[in-house]
C-alpha cells in the first residue's frame, strides 16, 4: 500500500532554502550571459513558470487527486533510499540491475505494489527519483522542485538554439515551451513525462547543434545517444514523433541554403532514407517489449485509454472527456485532432 507523502516544516524551510540556492545562482548566470544572448531575458520567467507548476502538482496530487503514479515512483525511491542505509552495497548494486534480474535480488522495491502494468519503466524512472531523493533528504515537495529544474534546463537549451534561429519569433516560443497550462503542471512534478519533456529539449539542442550550427559536435552526440537510451527506457514510442520530427525540421532548414537542384535532390533523398532506415531500427529495437504502442495494437490502446479514463470518472466523480470512438481510418483520425490536442493541453478545465 502507497502512504501519501507529508509536507512538513522541515519540507517547506528546506525548500525555500532550495528556491533561494535557485533563484540567486540563475540571476547570476542570467546577468553574464544575456549580453551575448537576448533571448535570456525571458530565463527567469520560464524558471519561475516551472517552479509554479511543480509546486502546483505537488498540492493538487497530495490534496485533491490522493492518489496516483507520482506517489507511486516517491515510494520506491523512498525504499531504495532507506535501503541504502541498511545495505549500501546491495542498494548501489540495484540501482544498475534491470526489472527482469529483480527478481533475484535479496531486496526487490517493486514486489509490494505489483499491481501496476509498466514495471519495466517503472523502475527506470523510479532509480532516477532515488537520485533526487537523496538531495532533497526524502521531501517529496523538494524532489519535485528539484526534478522541475532538470526538466526546465532542458527544455531552455532547445528553446534558447530554436531563438538563435528563429529570434524574430522568440517572445511566441516562450508560450508552447512554458506556458501551457496542462504540460506546464503535468510535466513538472515527480512524474516521466517531467524528465521526459525535458529531454525533448536537450535533444533539440544537440540536433541543432549538429546539423544547422556545427558546434560543439562531440558533446551533442554523446547527448543524443544518451538522450535516446533514457528516453528508450523510459517511453520508446515518443522516437516515433520525435525523430521524423527533427529530420523533417532539419531538412525544411537546409533546404533554404541549396540553390542547386541537383544538391537538394540528394539532400532530401538521403533524409529519406535515413528515416526510414532509423524507423525500422525503432521497430525492431524500442518497441520490441512495448506491444500495445506497435501500428496493429495502436488505435486499440487509444481507445482503451479513453475507456479507462471514462470509467474513472464514473467511478470517482471525476471530469472526463470522449472524441468518439477511433478507428483505423485517415480521415477520422484527422477530424479528431482538433478535440485531441484540447485534451491533451488544455483540459480539465478549472470549472472542471
Amino acid at each position: 500500500m502507497i502512504s501519501l507523502p507529508n509536507i512538513a516544516l522541515f519540507d517547506i524551510c528546506l525548500g525555500l532554502i532550495y528556491l533561494f540556492i535557485i533563484y540567486f545562482f540563475s540571476i547570476r548566470f542570467k546577468s553574464k550571459i544575456i549580453i551575448n544572448k537576448p533571448e535570456y531575458r525571458y530565463f527567469i520567467m520560464g524558471l519561475s513558470t516551472k517552479l509554479l507548476g511543480a509546486i502546483s502538482f505537488v498540492f493538487i496530487s497530495l490534496y485533491y487527486y490522493k492518489t496516483g503514479d507520482t506517489f507511486l515512483y516517491f515510494q520506491i525511491a523512498e525504499d531504495l533510499r532507506g535501503h541504502l542505509f541498511v545495505n549500501y552495497t546491495e542498494t548501489t548494486n540495484l540501482i544498475f540491475t534491470p526489472y527482469a534480474e529483480l527478481k533475484n535480488a535479496n531486496f526487490n522495491p517493486l514486489q509490494p505494489y505489483n499491481y501496476y502494468y509498466e514495471r519495466t519503466t517503472t523502475w527506470s524512472f523510479s532509480r532516477i527519483v532515488f537520485f533526487f531523493n537523496i538531495i532533497s533528504f526524502g521531501s517529496y515537495l523538494v524532489s519535485s522542485i528539484l526534478i522541475a529544474v532538470v526538466s526546465f534546463a532542458g527544455l531552455w537549451l532547445g528553446y534558447s538554439n530554436l531563438s538563435r534561429l528563429y529570434p524574430k519569433a522568440a517572445k511566441l516560443m516562450i508560450i508552447p515551451f512554458f506556458f501551457i497550462p496542462t504540460s506546464l503542471i503535468w510535466s513538472s512534478g515527480i512524474l516521466k513525462d517531467t524528465l521526459i519533456i525535458g529531454l525533448i529539449g536537450i535533444l533539440i539542442y544537440a540536433f541543432s547543434n549538429i546539423s544547422i550550427f556545427k558546434n560543439k559536435l562531440l558533446v551533442s552526440l554523446v547527448i543524443v545517444i544518451m538522450g535516446f537510451l533514457i528516453v528508450q527506457f523510459l517511453r520508446p514510442i515518443l522516437m516515433y514523433v520525435f525523430i521524423p520530427c527533427m529530420l523533417i525540421w532539419v531538412l525544411s532548414y537546409m533546404l533554404t541554403f541549396i540553390q542547386n537542384p541537383i544538391r537538394r535532390f540528394i539532400s532530401i533523398f538521403s533524409i529519406f532514407v535515413a528515416a526510414m532506415g532509423i524507423g525500422i531500427f525503432i521497430s525492431n529495437q524500442f518497441l520490441e517489449e512495448s506491444s500495445k504502442y506497435r501500428a496493429e495494437n495502436l488505435i486499440e490502446t487509444l481507445n482503451g485509454f479513453q475507456l479507462d479514463h471514462t470509467m474513472n470518472a464514473i467511478k470517482k466523480d471525476e471530469s472526463t472527456y470522449n472524441i468518439g470512438d477511433i478507428t483505423f481510418n485517415p480521415l477520422e483520425i484527422i477530424k479528431r485532432v482538433p478535440q485531441a490536442i484540447n485534451v491533451t493541453f488544455f483540459r480539465p478545465y478549472l470549472w472542471e
